[in-house]
């Protein structure tokens, strides 16, 4: 899967993040990390790499205000349709 992702210039695992984040919008690093079996400081990571790109986007959670909400965008919801295959 990496060869296949490579050209979008992501990883398997920045592909389950985004695919994951899709599905249930407006997580927090825990839980993609469970599902993606990483640590939370990984999916971190990986989300800070992602956001960069502007596929993904984050915002204070409203009743937690330590915690980060993700958010895939219009341009991470792209990528994911065009690997759907």
């Amino acid at each position: 899967m990496d060869t296949i992702l490579r050209p979008a210039g992501i990883t398997t695992l920045q592909h389950t993040a985004l695919a994951v984040l899709r599905r249930c919008d407006g997580l927090s690093s825990a839980e993609p990390a469970r599902n993606s079996f990483v640590t939370v400081q990984t999916m971190d990571e990986m989300i800070i790499a992602l956001e960069s790109r502007g596929l993904v986007s984050r915002r204070v959670d409203p009743s937690n205000r330590r915690q980060m909400l993700t958010t895939v965008t219009a341009t991470g919801v792209e990528l994911l349709d065009c690997y759907r295959r």
